[in-house]
């Protein structure tokens, strides 16, 4: 929470998209990006990729604003489960 706090104070969001990627596909997909420098964080250890996946889950349990997506569908999959939750928070809170 303290992270939190630094980064974005009193502003919470009403929904949070966690999009779930397992860290065999985190190391795949990063050796895939050829000619491109990688950030700080992309360059990070596995290790590092393990606590905050494991954070994030942990987040999607504790705190009901949070919506876990399978990152490894398709981002026309991932677009339309996000839209749909959208969608249905919008109702329920309309």
């Amino acid at each position: 929470m303290q992270i939190q706090n630094f980064a974005i104070g009193q502003a919470i969001p009403d929904l949070t998209f966690f999009i779930d990627i397992p860290l065999e596909e985190i190391e795949k997909r990063k050796v895939k990006i050829k000619g491109v420098e990688l950030d700080r964080i992309e360059v990070s250890n596995s290790d590092f990729y393990r606590k905050v996946r494991e954070g994030y889950l942990n987040l999607t349990k504790s705190e009901t604003r949070f919506r876990r997506i399978d990152g490894t569908e398709s981002i026309e999959k991932i677009h339309i489960k996000i839209l749909n939750i959208l969608e249905k928070y919008i109702n329920t809170t309309s």
